[in-house]
């Protein structure tokens, strides 16, 4: 079993070449194949976000519970979490459609 030390340092770096879309690709076509697809890019990259964070969580919640643990890290894995969370409900808040009031 690969220690929690090991976990968190891929987590940390997981993605980070990769950002999250934010907008309609600028080369594909204006219609609605084109928009589907960017739908589905979205929910993958949600879902892929929520997986980290569940895991951020989990590898946090290990560390805390031990006696000594490195407070550096630490802080670094929350950090990480909450830029997560940040990124899920600007993904989230594009996947819901504008009402009209």
């Amino acid at each position: 079993m690969q220690n929690f030390v090991e976990i968190s340092k891929k987590l940390l770096y997981k993605n980070s070449l990769t950002s999250v879309a934010s907008g309609p690709n600028p080369i594909a076509p204006p219609n609605g194949i084109a928009q589907m697809d960017n739908i589905e890019v979205l929910r993958e990259k949600l879902d892929q976000l929520r997986v980290e964070h569940r895991d951020l969580d989990g590898v946090i919640s290990q560390m805390q519970a031990e006696r000594s643990f490195d407070q550096l890290q630490l802080a670094r894995l929350k950090k990480r979490k909450l830029e997560i969370k940040t990124q899920i409900a600007s993904l989230e808040s594009k996947l819901i459609p504008d009402i009209i009031a």
